[in-house]
C-alpha cells in the first residue's frame, strides 16, 4: 500500500516550520524564566541535565521516527514500533540512573536530572506518531501538534516557577503538561493514520536490528552537539554551559527550518529512491541544503542583535563575544550541510554509514572540547563545534556521494 499520496509541496516544509517555530520559541522563553527566576548557575545545571539526557533518549528512542517515515515498503507494524520504543525507554531509566551513580556530578543533580529525562521520554512519544503524519504527508498535523504541545508545555515550566517553585518542581509539572498534550492533542491527531499501519512485520527485534545504527548515529550526534556543555560543567564553568544553551537556541529557528525539509521531504527522498529517479532526490537535497545554509546566516544575525537585547531582561550578560560567535554560526551551517547529506543517507537506508559518521563527529568533538576549554573556556568551545563540523562534513559527503552513485543506475554513454 502506498501512504505517501500527495505530491510534494514547498507548503509542507512551511507549515512545520510554523509550528516547530513556535515550540522553539516556548523553548527560549522556557530558558529565559529559568535565568532570570533562577540565576545563571542553576541554568547551567539544567543545561547539564539536557546535555546529558538528551543523547541517551534519542539514543533509546532508535530514531524510528525516521526509520518509519522512510519505510516506503511498509515492512514493520506499528505494533513493533510502539513496543521496541516504550521497552528502550523503560531499560534507558536504569542506564541513567547507572550514569548519575558513577559521574560524581551528575549524581549532585540526580533529581533534577530524572525529571529532565521523563519530559524527553513523553516527547518521544509524539516524535514517533509524528513519523506516521510524515508518512501519510500530514504537514498540517505536525505542525498543529507542536504549537498546542509548546504552549503546555512552556507553561507547565514557568508558571510554577513565577509562583516561587523550585525547578524540580517546575520540571515535574512540565512533564505532566508534555503528558497531557500527548494524550489529548497527539494521540488523536495520529490514530486515524495508524489502521494503515496494520500490516508489516510485528517482530520488534527485527526492527531493532534495522534501526540500532540509526539510533546510536542520533545519539551520538546528540552528544558531540552537547559535550561542549558537559566538559564546560566539569571544568566548573556552569554559567558558561548555560550561556551556551542561551546562544544555540537563539540560533535554533535556523534548525526548525533544516528539520522542516528533512521532514516534509525526507520521505519522498525515500520515494524517489524507490524509483531509482536520481533527478528529483538530487533535487529536494539541494533544495534543502540551499534553505539551510540561508536560514543559518539570517538568523545569525538576528541572534546576535537578541544577545544585546536579552540582557536587562535576564538580568546578567551572556558573555560570548563576536568571533567566538562567528565560530558558532559557521559550524551551524556546516552542520546543516551535514545533516541534510545525512538525510539523503537515511533515504537510501544507508544507516551503518551515518553511525560511522556520528561516531567520528563524537570523537572530534570531544577531543577538542577536552583540548580547548580548560584553556580557552567558552571559546574554547565554541572552536570545537567548527572544527568538529567541519571534519563530519567532508566524511558525510564522501559517503553521500559514494552510495547514491552505488544505488543509482548511471545513463548509458550516448554512441557516436
Amino acid at each position: 500500500m502506498e501512504l505517501a499520496r500527495r505530491g510534494p509541496s514547498w507548503r509542507d516544509p512551511i507549515l512545520v516550520l510554523g509550528g516547530s517555530l513556535v515550540r522553539t520559541v516556548g523553548l527560549l522563553v522556557q530558558l529565559v524564566v529559568i535565568a532570570r527566576v533562577c540565576g545563571a548557575d542553576l541554568l547551567g545545571v539544567y543545561s547539564f541535565a539536557l546535555a546529558l539526557t538528551t543523547p541517551l533518549v534519542l539514543t533509546l528512542g532508535w530514531n524510528l521516527r525516521v526509520m518509519l517515515s522512510v519505510d516506503a515498503d511498509h515492512q514493520h507494524a506499528w505494533s513493533a514500533y510502539r513496543r521496541l520504543r516504550s521497552t528502550s525507554l523503560v531499560l534507558g531509566l536504569i542506564v541513567a540512573l547507572a550514569i548519575c551513580w558513577w559521574w560524581s556530578t551528575a549524581w549532585q543533580h540526580v533529581a533534577l536530572i530524572m525529571l529532565v529525562y521523563a519530559v524527553k521520554c513523553i516527547e518521544s512519544l509524539s516524535e514517533l506518531g509524528y513519523g506516521v503524519l510524515q508518512r501519510v504527508g500530514d504537514a498540517r498535523a505536525i505542525a498543529t501538534g507542536n504549537a498546542l504541545r509548546a504552549v503546555l508545555v512552556t507553561s507547565g515550566l514557568c508558571l510554577p516557577l513565577v509562583l516561587g517553585t523550585t525547578l524540580e518542581v517546575a520540571v515535574a509539572v512540565q512533564a505532566g503538561a508534555s503528558l497531557l498534550a500527548y494524550l489529548t492533542v497527539e494521540l488523536p491527531r495520529m490514530r486515524g493514520s495508524l489502521t494503515r499501519w496494520a500490516q508489516g512485520s510485528p517482530d520488534s527485534m527485527v526492527l531493532f536490528v534495522a534501526a540500532w545504527p540509526l539510533g546510536i548515529a542520533v545519539g551520538a550526534s546528540a552528544l558531540g552537539s552537547g559535550m561542549p556543555r558537559l566538559v564546560l560543567t566539569e571544568c566548573e564553568l556552569i554559567a558558561q554551559a548555560g550561556a551556551l544553551l542561551i546562544v544555540i537556541n537563539l540560533l535554533s529557528p535556523a534548525s526548525l527550518a533544516i528539520n522542516a525539509m528533512q521532514q516534509a521531504f525526507g520521505a519522498r527522498m525515500a520515494d524517489a529512491v524507490r524509483q531509482r529517479d536520481r533527478a528529483h532526490w538530487r533535487q529536494y537535497l539541494r533544495q534543502s541544503i540551499l534553505v539551510g545554509y540561508l536560514a543559518c546566516a539570517v538568523v545569525g544575525v538576528a541572534a546576535w542583535i537578541g544577545l544585546l537585547l536579552l540582557t536587562p531582561i535576564l538580568g546578567w550578560q551572556v558573555e560570548i563575544g563576536l568571533p567566538a560567535f562567528i565560530a558558532v554560526v559557521l559550524a551551524g551551517g556546516i552542520q546543516s550541510h551535514q545533516t541534510l547529506l545525512g538525510t539523503g543517507l537515511d533515504s537510501m537506508r544507508r544507516f551503518a554509514s551515518k553511525l560511522m559518521i556520528q561516531v567520528v563527529y563524537l570523537l572530534a568533538v570531544g577531543g577538542l572540547c577536552v583540548a580547548l576549554i580548560p584553556r580557552f573556556g567558552l571559546d574554547g568551545a565554541c572552536l570545537a563545534l567548527l572544527g568538529s563540523a567541519v571534519i563530519s562534513l567532508g566524511l558525510t559527503y564522501w559517503s553521500t556521494q559514494r552510495a547514491a552513485d552505488e544505488l543509482f543506475p548511471q545513463p548509458l554513454p550516448e554512441r557516436s
